[in-house]
């Protein structure tokens, strides 16, 4: 590379580099900057002629990026949110956010910090406005999309460059019951015979209660598989269908039924909260995590 070529390398073309190693497509891309292919395909001529380096070749129907590219990606985003904090105000003010902030949560996680979250912000920052979505999908490529601004979740996400986490809080497993039918000495002493509901999300991965069941040859006898934790109560009310499910839970969603310790030896569970490298160093994203933050205490 010509030293002084880089000088000629704008935020422009660091952002369609930024875009093409974020998406893994030309395509997506370009989709993802409101521009055309044959601008993205210039930018990236002009950044492999700089560089002296092919940057993305293609793997099957996608691209991938060389190891010159991986070693330059952490610099050329950091560059990037440099560029932008200038345009940050010199003096930070709540009061004057009118941004939309966009946090994906499913509703076990909603109904702890929904309400209180609402009223700080309405409270701090009038003017700003908030968008709960739920949580589906690949949490990673959603947070590079920009379809949301964080993502509160319990899952071990991979390590990369351009995902931040940071760890949230943490909760126990208890099993709930309807009072009127059943007795924890019920649950305790036939857990696996009893009639189960269990939560399966748009994922469609097994819970942590049956994977930890298979590990030890067993299986409980689920009867109702629910979309979401908001619906169990209704399901189970009157019946003898018992839920394993966050300990809090008792608090919101089942208030009012009985609950007993898990049978089973569990771990606990840890949320997090997940963002992309985009909005790390922003004061106005910063400062709606520790709102989140302060919601959860």
């Amino acid at each position: 590379m010509n030293k002084s070529d880089i000088l000629y390398v704008d935020s422009r073309l660091l952002s369609v580099f930024a875009a093409v190693a974020s998406e893994g497509s030309v395509t997506r891309a370009a989709e993802r900057l409101n521009v055309s292919q044959s601008s993205v395909s210039h930018a990236l001529d002009r950044l492999r002629e700089v560089f002296g380096d092919p940057l993305f070749v293609r793997a099957g129907r996608s691209i991938a990026p060389t190891e010159h590219a991986l070693a330059l990606a952490p610099k050329i985003h950091e560059v990037l949110e440099q560029l932008a904090s200038l345009a940050e105000p010199s003096v930070f003010d709540s009061m004057s956010i009118d941004t939309r902030f966009v946090l994906s949560i499913n509703d076990y996680e909603r109904e702890l910090l929904a309400p209180r979250l609402v009223s700080l912000l309405m409270e701090r920052a009038p003017n700003a406005r908030l968008k709960f979505i739920d949580t589906g999908g690949d949490v990673v490529d959603s947070l590079r999309a920009r379809a949301c601004d964080m993502v509160v979740t319990p899952l071990k996400l991979p390590e990369t460059y351009d995902i931040h986490t940071r760890d949230f809080f943490e909760d126990s497993h208890l099993c709930f019951f309807d009072s009127k039918v059943l007795s924890a000495q019920n649950v305790m002493d036939d857990y696996l015979g009893m009639r189960h509901v269990t939560v399966q999300y748009s994922r469609g991965e097994p819970s942590y209660i049956d994977e930890l069941l298979r590990s030890k040859e067993l299986q409980r006898n689920v009867v109702i598989e629910a979309p979401s934790c908001a619906l169990v109560p209704q399901i189970m009310r009157g019946t003898s269908l018992v839920a394993t499910l966050p300990s809090r839970s008792g608090e919101t969603l089942f208030a009012g039924f009985g609950s007993c310790e898990c049978p089973l030896k569990t771990s606990p569970l840890e949320f997090r909260m997940v963002w992309h490298r985009t909005t790390h160093h922003s004061q106005k994203y910063r400062w709606f995590r520790s709102l989140v933050h302060e919601a959860i205490r």
